[in-house]
C-alpha cells in the first residue's frame, strides 16, 4: 500500500513540473484530489483492511493528500504570478504606444 501511496506522490509531482496553465492545474487538482482519484479509491478500500492497519493506511493517504495539495496550490500561485506579469507587460507596451503617439510631432 505504501508503494502504491509513493507511486501517486511521485506521479503527482512529476506532472506538477509540467504544469503550464490553469486548466492543466484543473485537470489535475481532478485527476489527483477528486472523487474518482486513485487516493480516493484508496481510501474507500479501508474497509477491507484489518482494524490495525486502517488507521496507518489511512493517515498515509491523508499525508500524500495533503502534501499534493500543497504542491498544486504552489503551482497555482506561479501560475496566477505569471499570468499577472503577461497582462503588465501588455497594459505597458499599450500605454508605450499611447505615449508615443502623443509625443509625435
Amino acid at each position: 500500500m505504501q508503494s502504491k501511496i509513493d507511486e501517486i506522490k511521485k506521479l503527482a509531482e512529476e506532472k506538477i513540473s509540467k504544469i503550464k496553465n490553469s486548466q492543466d492545474l484543473q485537470e489535475l487538482k481532478v485527476q489527483f484530489l477528486g472523487k474518482k482519484s486513485e487516493l480516493s479509491n484508496l481510501l474507500k478500500g479501508l474497509g477491507a483492511l484489518t482494524a490495525e492497519e486502517r488507521p496507518k493506511v489511512g493517515a498515509l493517504v491523508n499525508e500524500a493528500r495533503k502534501e499534493i495539495e500543497e504542491k498544486l496550490s504552489i503551482a497555482e500561485e506561479q501560475i496566477k504570478s505569471k499570468m499577472l506579469e503577461e497582462k503588465i507587460e501588455k497594459v505597458l507596451k499599450i500605454l508605450k504606444k499611447g505615449v508615443d503617439i502623443l509625443l509625435h510631432p
